[in-house]
């Protein structure tokens, strides 16, 4: 047999280390045998969703393995003595048990580590971020959040997982029909175990009191919904609630997208740009989006005929640059490695286009130039507050069109 590897939450050990007294069994842990039965994970409970076979597991604090005539005849058996753990396999197949070698899984500290000097990891770890919206752009932006270290999340999304979102989501073939927010939840706790997450699994639309609310202590909210309405709502919330907000958004089939950082009544709002006619047509990437935008004499296959996605590669730069956006705001006025960016990323909209159609049709191919607007390049455009927007209209500045769009002399 192949080297046994068992890996234990670095908590749990300690968990043992303090409660369990010398010769005490803990019969609720569990263990989930992966690759052949040669990887072992550990778990105090049994796990909400691993991929695996279950085995029964137990805990014991003691200098030895315990007798056998206690142990069933399948079981991972973690012993715990003074701080250090060892595991013993009892297999059906097996006469003696086989001692493994036990790895600690760390807490979100050591996960992040690496990071530390670029980001503000003990700060991040305090921040609270809403995102609306986990679909193929939303899912990845959770996921990357989560990777560098935002300590809390609040996941809002009613839809789940289908046949259509598996080549562009975060979520495979074994999440079809879940819950969106639950799958999402679980790869956030893969990345930081430690994050706090509430979930919402209702429409933001017809929910928004309930959103109003559960914006207390939010740090930044982020809007990655498929539809104008649900950014409206979502624009006036932030307004309302004085709460930077980031809205990423993809026109039809991804030949393009932009990122708009709202921060109240600092800079121009999403109403502000939707009423200056910035903004393109939205993506057509669901049945559930476009049938209650249908009359009722279109059939179904017709609507479904008129659906248009992008590619999950064509997603991933609009989800990277929220992201990025997300974490420059996070860290505003701290030392970190991202201060630099505060200076870069002055523009409060971005332009990205991955293909030369739709808007971008006009555009001169890539080649070699840089002294021209292509695409595969972010551009940070030069946007103002409207004195006339519904939302937010306060001030005499209007948004700057014409030669100067893109920020140039």
């Amino acid at each position: 047999m192949s080297k046994l590897l068992v890996y234990v939450p670095r908590s749990l050990l300690d968990i043992y280390s303090q409660t369990l007294k010398q010769g005490d069994i803990h019969y609720g842990a569990a263990a989930v045998a992966l690759d052949g039965e040669s990887v072992f994970h550990f778990f105090d409970s049994e796990p909400e969703r691993v991929y695996g076979q279950r085995w029964a597991a137990l805990a014991l604090h003691a200098a030895a393995p315990l007798a056998r005539q206690y142990v069933p005849r399948e079981a991972l058996l973690l012993t715990v003595y003074q701080g250090n753990a060892r595991a013993y396999l009892y297999h059906r197949d097996v006469d003696e048990p086989i001692e493994a070698e036990v790895h600690l899984i760390p807490d979100a500290s050591e996960i992040t580590s690496r990071s530390t000097g670029l980001l503000e990891t003990t700060v991040l770890a305090q921040k609270h971020v809403m995102i609306v919206g986990l679909g193929s752009g939303g899912s990845q932006i959770a996921l990357e959040l989560a990777k560098a270290g935002i300590g809390q999340f609040t996941l809002v999304d009613f839809d789940r997982i289908d046949l259509s979102n598996v080549a562009r989501h975060v979520a495979g073939v074994n999440d079809l029909g879940r819950l969106k927010t639950n799958v999402m939840r679980e790869a956030i706790l893969q990345k930081n175990p430690s994050a706090q997450i509430n979930t919402f699994n209702h429409d933001v639309d017809s929910h928004l009191p309930y959103i109003a609310d559960s914006l207390k202590g939010v740090d930044l909210l982020i809007a990655a919904t498929d539809n104008n309405r649900s950014r409206f709502n979502l624009n006036a919330l932030a307004l309302e609630k004085r709460i930077p907000m980031l809205v990423g958004r993809a026109t039809t089939r991804a030949a393009g997208g932009d990122v708009l950082r709202v921060r109240p009544y600092e800079g121009p709002c999403y109403a502000c740009l939707f009423g200056a006619g910035l903004l393109g047509q939205e993506e057509r990437s669901s049945m559930r989006q476009l049938r209650p935008q249908t009359p009722a004499y279109v059939s179904d296959a017709d609507v479904q005929a008129t659906i248009q996605v992008g590619l999950a590669s064509d997603i991933a730069p609009i989800a990277n640059m929220v992201v990025k956006l997300a974490l420059v705001e996070l860290s505003r006025g701290l030392e970190s490695g991202l201060k630099s960016l505060e200076t870069d990323l002055a523009a409060d909209f971005y332009l990205w286009g991955n293909r030369r159609e739709d808007i971008f049709v006009k555009w001169p191919p890539l080649g070699y130039g840089f002294q021209q607007n292509t695409i595969l390049r972010w551009y940070g455009v030069r946007a103002t507050r409207n004195p006339t927007c519904p939302a937010c209209g306060e001030q005499t500045q209007k948004t700057v069109e014409g030669e100067d769009f893109f920020g140039g002399e």
